[in-house]
């Protein structure tokens, strides 16, 4: 009887063992939309590789593009939406975006912070909106393709 138990008791130890080697396949959830502020939400659509920023107001300013939410998706990211309502683009929000192809920038667009789209060395096209009235520092320094601007008579 002895015996048994001492089996029993081995084998489940090994079992244990056994599945606490491998390895876990469930991995936390990317977070892929959440809110600027109260006004502001962003969302990326893994499958287009598009990020939305929708809302009404400016853009926080941020340090880096490392600092902006959706850093994570850097390299994902082929198109930014930005919609009606939105004022500003952050400094720096999508500085060195190397894949991104396409801007869409909203009426509403008064001002773009200093380094927004540098260093977007994939984006060939840029239609500026016409309240723009002011951009910052580089806003499009090294965007090496960037071979159309529409710039309005604002600025």
């Amino acid at each position: 009887m002895q015996k048994n138990i001492t089996r029993v008791f081995s084998a489940l130890l090994c079992l244990v063992l056994l599945v606490g080697m491998i390895p876990a396949t469930a991995r936390a959830e990317e977070v892929t939309s959440g809110m600027l502020d109260t006004r502001i939400s962003w969302r990326f659509d893994p499958n287009s590789g598009i990020l939305y920023i929708q809302g009404d107001g400016a853009m926080p300013d941020y340090d880096g593009a490392d600092d902006t939410p959706w850093y994570t998706f850097k390299n994902q990211i082929v198109a930014v939406e930005i919609g009606d309502g939105i004022s500003s683009v952050s400094p720096y929000a999508f500085h060195d975006y190397t894949g991104l192809t396409s801007v869409r920038l909203p009426n509403t667009l008064g001002h773009i912070g200093a380094y927004a789209f540098a260093g977007c060395s994939s984006l060939p096209y840029v239609d500026l909106p016409d309240w723009l009235s002011s951009m910052g520092q580089a806003a499009f320094a090294n965007c090496s393709v960037l071979l159309d601007v529409v710039i309005p008579t604002s600025l």
